[in-house]
């Protein structure tokens, strides 16, 4: 039966578009969550209200993980746009027009004729949110978009987003700041520890040399060990290189470092662009408790 699974997620979207859905609950459970991991996120959304036994399945956690896996496979670029005026607007330090940040999803398909194809563009809920005229991207992992608004002045929001759930996660203030700890520079990263099955937002601090953790498990910003110095950079954004392409954020170009092939991508960054691999998921499902719908 295993080999019909993607006939089966089908038919499943199919019942669910015609409003004619019969009890799919026949299926072995095995089946049902492997025919149901195949589906996209917009379709699992619908599916949540079909019954609470599959609501119950889609939020757990070891099925969302599953889903994950499965949505890997689906090679997508997350750019982050912003307008001219905008662009201005941050490096002046002036008041933020009302463009708003541009973030949109394009495919990789491997090279060909339809490389960077547009997918999806996503709704931004933090215009105008900030004293800061736009966020800093902080990275991506696993359909987690990691925003801080420290790009210019001290500011202290700290945010994951999953915008294709159009959910989001608000950290708490963290500990080192401008009134306790006068001038600092602080570089931010965010990943994924598969030793501990949770995401992470360090942030180091210098000239202080302090070092700060924030878990997503927990939700509470804790001092950690002092942590080798490390530069922190300003600036024009430097290449991003993703799956063997190396991508310029200005007039946005591509290049495939084995063919030497250069492409226009047909976008335009005015700085404070963003550029990288993108998963869709439905991470931030399973903490209805935490997590805001917008």
């Amino acid at each position: 039966m295993s080999d019909n699974l993607p006939q089966l997620s089908k038919s499943i979207t199919e019942d669910l578009h015609t409003e004619s859905m019969w009890d799919w609950d026949f299926l072995p459970p095995e089946i049902l969550i492997q025919s149901l991991s195949l589906l996209p996120i917009k379709t699992l959304i619908t599916c949540i209200s079909v019954s609470k036994t599959w609501k119950s399945l889609i939020q757990n956690p070891t099925f969302i993980s599953t889903h994950l896996n499965h949505s890997k496979n689906n090679h997508l670029f997350l750019f982050r746009l912003c307008s001219k005026q905008l662009s201005e607007a941050t490096r002046c330090n002036t008041r933020a027009p009302a463009e708003k940040e541009l973030y949109k999803l394009h495919w990789d398909n491997n090279n060909n004729n339809e490389d960077f194809k547009e997918h999806t563009r996503f709704d931004f809920p933090f215009h105008g949110k900030s004293i800061n005229p736009i966020f800093n991207v902080v990275g991506t992992c696993n359909g987690l978009v990691c925003l801080a608004d420290d790009i210019l002045i001290y500011a202290y929001n700290f945010i994951i987003w999953n915008p294709c759930l159009r959910k989001f996660i608000k950290l708490p203030r963290p500990n080192v700041t401008f009134d306790i700890h006068g001038s600092y520079d602080a570089t931010t990263g965010f990943g994924f520890d598969d030793k501990t099955n949770d995401y992470k937002v360090v942030r180091f601090v210098t000239p202080h040399y302090k070092g700060e953790m924030d878990s997503l498990a927990t939700g509470e910003w804790r001092m950690v060990s002092a942590l080798a110095p490390i530069g922190v950079t300003h600036g024009q954004e430097p290449p991003t290189f993703l799956n063997g392409l190396c991508i310029w954020m200005l007039q946005l170009v591509s290049q495939d470092l084995e063919s030497k092939k250069i492409k226009n991508l047909g976008m335009t960054g005015y700085g404070y662009t963003f550029a990288g691999s993108y998963v869709e998921s439905l991470v931030l499902l399973d903490k209805p408790d935490r997590a805001v719908t917008y």
